[in-house]
């Protein structure tokens, strides 16, 4: 029985992670961030109690590369979760990549430039 319920959250994981995808795909194209090469992975994300999180994107703004991962953790995933609000929500945060880099060369700390980049993201999710 315990491999059913193993098997059938796997499952609907896998199937989140392909509603992800394709909602990061359409976000991209509908905001013209055509430039950017972008890869997926489905991962254990985190590594923390207190860092977890079900979806996340990292970029590189001299290569303009971004990889967005979404977390196969089935504790995440026990709680309802919406694949396309956290695929605009990812896709926001590439939107302000750059002012973020630009922010990281000026004389701030990381809590503040994170904290106005979740600000921007949370207000772009609005919009997208």
């Amino acid at each position: 029985m315990a491999a059913t319920k193993k098997s059938a959250m796997q499952a609907k994981i896998r199937d989140r992670f392909e509603t992800y995808v394709a909602e990061v795909e359409r976000q991209l194209g509908n905001l013209g961030l055509s430039e950017w090469g972008v890869s997926f992975q489905l991962c254990e994300c985190g590594g923390t109690d207190d860092d977890y999180y079900i979806a996340k994107v990292q970029h590189d703004m001299d290569g303009m590369w971004a990889r967005f991962y979404y977390s196969n953790s089935e504790a995440l995933h026990a709680e309802y979760q919406n694949p396309v609000e956290d695929a605009r929500h990812e896709v926001a945060h590439l939107l302000v990549a750059k002012l973020a880099t630009m922010a990281d060369m000026r004389y701030v700390t990381v809590r503040e430039i994170d904290n106005a980049n979740e600000e921007i993201a949370r207000r772009l999710e609005r919009v997208l």
